[in-house]
């Protein structure tokens, strides 16, 4: 009888997890969310820089356009067809594109980063030429748009 009482008194003792288990797992969990958080706010930053980019290269194309047929590209800041915020799908913007330095012959984009990229991410241009820039967000000019990566 009294070996029955010893079974019930450790079956009873040893539900549960112990602070120490709880601790580990805790520390794991710290150690995942540390790596995997970081990679992720990388890869909505150079998914939104993405948007950006292909904002800028539909207002360029809708510049030739707009030159293609007016042999100028002088009044096309006030009438061409695209939007200046990307997305343009009616949510929160990340870049404001705007068109600048327009002769006859020339023209400058400008993607600048508002809202949730302001401050983590550079301006982007581009211009008739096709030459484009990138100042990113220490202050450093490069001139190529940054590939996958932080840097081109």
């Amino acid at each position: 009888m009294e070996r029955g009482n010893e079974l019930m008194t450790l079956s009873k003792q040893s539900k549960g997890f112990s602070l120490i288990e709880l601790m580990i797992v805790v520390a794991i969990i710290a150690l995942i969310a540390a790596i995997a958080i970081p990679s992720y706010n990388s890869y909505v930053t150079r998914s939104m820089r993405a948007d950006g980019m292909g904002g800028l290269m539909n207002a360029a194309s809708a510049m030739e356009r707009f030159r293609a047929v007016n042999m100028t590209y002088v009044g096309a800041d006030t009438n061409l067809p695209f939007n200046q915020n990307v997305p343009n799908d009616g949510g929160t913007p990340y870049y404001t594109i705007t068109v600048g330095g327009i002769t006859r012959t020339t023209y400058t984009l400008t993607a600048t980063p508002v809202n949730a990229m302001a401050g983590r991410e550079g301006v982007l241009t581009i211009n008739q030429a096709g030459q484009k820039t990138w100042v990113d967000s220490s202050g450093s000019t490069n001139n190529c748009w940054p590939e996958g990566g932080a840097t081109c």
